[in-house]
């Protein structure tokens, strides 16, 4: 993955020491409509606010082109699939994602976005994402409640006796009633009561078992390596009733997230052998949803985000604090066409 820097930014610009912000293609793409509202405000409330620092370029990512709608009254500006925009104040970087990483390429895809967060120096990485509402996961879909977090590498840690390091960016976010996903419930047999989806004939059962016509994963089942293969390509399916091998037990729905929780985990080696510097701490914050007009839950997302990060002014959780005004871009104007002429109902 190479880093490309806009004709007007600093070619030694650094981003060491900043937060990264990657909003995954998910259920209702609420990370990218979030992070549409943070750069159509930031834009609205003051030029300097936020900046285009760049681009990302990577051949895993489906390519797209167009036209920038955060700036209206100003000269048309290209957009494409993958734009870095720093707010520089609070120190936070955001990656806008409008293609769709390519079939097959999603573990090679989250690796490369990683290992350039680590080499960049992030001391941090926020994945937003949405999850499936229909697996009934979410037992308070309104407001925050709909919301939890997940920090990489806490699935052996949840039933652990010990506590992972405390990490900052968890601790904002549950400040501001953003709760834990239950992953100890999910890797103790609560994703067990998810809807299994039919698959080779059969519906897939608990792991070690399978149901008639269907696959078992575990003892007794497919070797390791078609085992791994099939979990995956379960996981990639929306599928997750039996835990994918070294995914996390996210929801289905979410995209590359496991991917990259996998990645932010993993132990990475050098040629020389040698263990290269620490991966910076990733956290997903996940929106169960449906698709749909899903704005409403763009906004609790970045309301959540900025409540934390502090990427505009206000955010209505602090003492005195106002609320922040959100400007949604002109693309939004026409996502679900005109509203229903009143006539209709006379």
């Amino acid at each position: 993955m190479l880093f490309l820097p806009a004709k007007e930014v600093e070619r030694d610009l650094s981003f060491h020491g900043d937060t990264l912000i990657v909003p995954v293609v998910s259920t209702g793409n609420v990370g990218q409509l979030a992070v549409d509202l943070f750069l159509s405000s930031g834009r609205v409330q003051s030029p300097a606010l936020v900046e285009k620092v760049g681009y990302l370029e990577t051949d895993r990512v489906a390519p797209a082109a167009g036209y920038e709608v955060f700036s209206p009254g100003q000269p048309p500006v290209l957009c494409v699939s993958l734009e870095l925009h720093r707010f520089a104040k609070s120190g936070v970087t955001v990656l806008q994602q409008r293609g769709a990483v390519l079939p097959g390429e999603e573990r090679s895809f989250a690796a490369e976005l990683v290992e350039w967060a680590r080499e960049s120096g992030f001391k941090d990485v926020l994945a937003l994402t949405g999850a499936d509402a229909a697996e009934g996961l979410d037992p308070t879909p309104i407001g925050r409640g709909g919301m939890k977090r997940y920090r990489a590498g806490t699935s052996a840690a949840a039933l652990a006796p010990q506590s992972p390091e405390p990490c900052p960016l968890e601790e904002a976010l549950s400040r501001v009633g953003i709760g834990a996903f239950d992953v100890a419930g999910v890797m103790q047999g609560g994703w067990q009561n998810l809807m299994a989806a039919p698959m080779g004939g059969g519906a897939l059962d608990a792991p070690g078992g399978a149901a008639a016509g269907g696959v078992g994963l575990g003892a007794g089942g497919a070797g390791e390596e078609e085992e791994e293969e099939l979990a995956l390509a379960m996981a990639m399916a929306g599928n997750e009733t039996a835990m994918p091998p070294n995914l996390p037990p996210l929801p289905s729905g979410t995209g590359v997230a496991g991917f990259l929780c996998t990645e932010a985990s993993s132990t990475r080696t050098a040629a020389d052998g040698e263990t290269e510097g620490p991966t910076p701490p990733l956290v997903v914050l996940l929106r169960f949803c449906g698709e749909g007009d899903n704005t409403p839950e763009a906004i609790e997302m970045a309301q959540a985000v900025n409540a934390s990060l502090k990427l505009l002014p206000g955010g209505g959780d602090g003492e005195g604090e106002a609320e922040v005004r959100w400007s949604s871009p002109l693309s939004w104007a026409s996502l679900y066409g005109l509203p229903p002429s009143a006539d209709a109902y006379q």
